[in-house]
């Protein structure tokens, strides 16, 4: 099964995001550089762009999951890339979750 998980597309290694390089939501530039280490660790191959993904590369995704948090309600509102992933995995009936503050990524689909 393939998910994308905080935002995170995870496909048998593959790790695709809506933006990188964003410190605010670490303590400090020490705990970002771990988290990108974890990431390197269990990712092998790399980190994708949400803006990447097409449509027959979305069709390998068996389903969404998007949790809340205070980065989802200022990123993924205005975030065009997830709004269309989204859009796409309602018009073809695939299985959608949004929890806590996850549903404001809604917001990109209208």
């Amino acid at each position: 099964m393939i998910l994308i998980v905080a935002g995170l597309l995870m496909s048998t290694g593959t790790l695709a995001a809506p933006s990188t390089g964003d410190v605010r939501w670490f303590l400090n530039a020490a705990k970002y550089e771990s988290a990108r280490g974890f990431v390197a660790t269990v990712f092998k191959n790399g980190v994708l762009s949400l803006t990447d993904l097409d449509s027959d590369q979305l069709d390998r995704f068996d389903s969404v999951f998007v949790p809340g948090g205070h980065a989802t309600m200022e990123q993924y509102p205005t975030n065009a890339a997830m709004g269309r992933i989204l859009l796409y995995f309602h018009q073809n009936a695939k299985p959608t979750a949004l929890i806590c503050h996850g549903p404001a990524a809604l917001i990109g689909a209208i």
